[in-house]
């Protein structure tokens, strides 16, 4: 099993597995038990997803089917990519791509160099950057234009489907 996901999380849906490190879902004071208040509902979220076309990019193909399987399960279409160069061939060919998600470390060209190329062929492409690493969190205020959030690596899916969303809401004629 990938890194990204604990190994506590051995036969539960992939797409619970990122929900949270204890698969029980975000709770009031961080323990286990009481849903917390303003938690995602997965359900509400089908409206608004309304199958927007999300580019999932990363070197790691177990990370992207988990992120596409949480990202299909409240609606929208996941497309996936291995890298930059495959990313940005599809967002040539594809008109429709409603957001870009990306790991900040790959090979070749890094997440940073990814938005910064994606948005010369989509200005206003909404953009999340994916990092496990902390330091290099700071480096993400070279992304020229805004549009973007950065969520730290192993990502619970209520929290990038919310940023999804959030960024999405974002756009002009929304």
């Amino acid at each position: 099993m990938d890194a990204m996901f604990s190994a506590a999380h051995q036969g539960a849906p992939r797409w619970q597995m990122a929900q949270s490190d204890e698969n029980k879902g975000p709770t009031e004071n961080g323990a286990a038990g009481k849903p917390r208040q303003d938690a995602m509902n997965f359900s509400a979220m089908d409206a608004s997803a309304s199958r927007r076309r999300i580019l999932i990019v990363d070197d790691n193909e177990s990370v992207r089917e988990t992120l596409a399987e949480v990202l299909e399960v409240v609606g929208f279409c996941p497309v996936q990519a291995a890298d930059a160069v495959e990313a940005l061939m599809i967002l040539r060919q594809e008109s429709a791509i409603d957001a870009l998600v990306t790991d900040l470390t790959m090979p070749g060209a890094d997440g940073i160099t990814l938005i910064r190329q994606a948005r010369e062929i989509n200005k206003d492409l909404p953009a999340i950057l994916l990092t496990g690493y902390a330091e290099q969190v700071t480096s993400v205020a070279t992304i020229a234009g805004g549009n973007f959030h950065v969520l730290r690596k192993p990502v619970e899916g209520e929290r990038l489907i919310e940023q999804i969303t959030l960024l999405l809401k974002t756009l002009p004629g929304t």
